[in-house]
């Protein structure tokens, strides 16, 4: 692992009962069988997670009634890999900004401004040769009035792991086409497929990050946990086995 240092990384509020709707309708949808392997498929990627994980379809966490999202949802207790396929931002920002990204990642945070980027620092692990795992972290220890007010105010005095995402290692910029994005959040499917763009056309996009179950960070695991650690390495692992079309 290497520590990159700080990095400039850059609900819709309803009642209880609706929630708990909410949730228990997900639920429903998810596969049940967790004794054998969980495997999605569409026409850009192929993933299979080991026994013990369930997958669901993806929701938009600010907008759970609407329609699913393209892409894969895998659970396994309160640790959620998103694998999103056909999919992308609006930012002028190489990969998105994390705002963008957030509530696939750290939906406890604000997501108004997204302003807890600029305050946390991310460890990253290198996956294939074409993808790195950026882990992020808050310290709260260390931490301003502002930072915690941004990143969800945190009573925890702990470094408290915030996600993780998953990023393309860019080749050289000489090799990048000019209107070509890489790096950042969202991912170009093409290149990490081993496929041309076409010509002038815009970039299809993937999302792949590591989220908690959580609105509240003091319930976030701590950096060096034994069982974080253990989830990371078997979603890097579902990661790493995509099988791409």
């Amino acid at each position: 692992m290497k520590v990159v240092g700080a990095v400039l990384l850059g609900v819709i509020a309803c009642g209880p009962d609706a929630f708990s709707q909410d949730k228990v309708s997900w639920e429903k949808e998810c596969s049940s069988e967790l004794k054998t392997p969980a495997v999605f498929e569409d026409d850009w990627i192929r993933a299979t997670a080991p026994a013990g994980w369930s997958e669901c379809p993806p929701k938009d966490p600010q907008s759970p009634r609407t329609e699913p999202l393209p892409g894969a949802l895998f659970k396994k207790d309160d640790f959620k890999l998103y694998l999103l396929t056909h999919t992308g931002h609006a930012s002028p920002v190489e990969g998105g900004r994390f705002v963008e990204a957030a509530r696939f990642l750290a939906p406890w945070t604000d997501m108004e401004e997204g302003r807890c980027g600029m305050f946390l620092r991310v460890r990253t692990t290198k996956v294939t040769h074409r993808l790195s795992r950026a882990d992020l972290y808050f310290d709260t220890i260390h931490a301003s009035k502002d930072a915690l007010e941004a990143c969800g105010n945190p009573e925890s005095k702990a470094v408290l792991w915030y996600g993780s995402s998953f990023a393309e290692i860019c080749p050289p910029r000489s090799r990048v086409p000019s209107k070509e994005e890489c790096g950042g959040f969202y991912i170009a499917y093409p290149r990490i497929a081993g496929r041309h763009a076409k010509s002038g056309a815009r970039l299809g996009m993937m999302m792949f990050s590591i989220t908690f179950e959580t609105e509240d960070p003091d319930y976030l695991p701590e950096r060096g946990n034994r069982d974080l650690d253990v989830m990371l390495n078997e979603a890097t692992a579902i990661v790493r086995k995509i099988q791409y079309k």
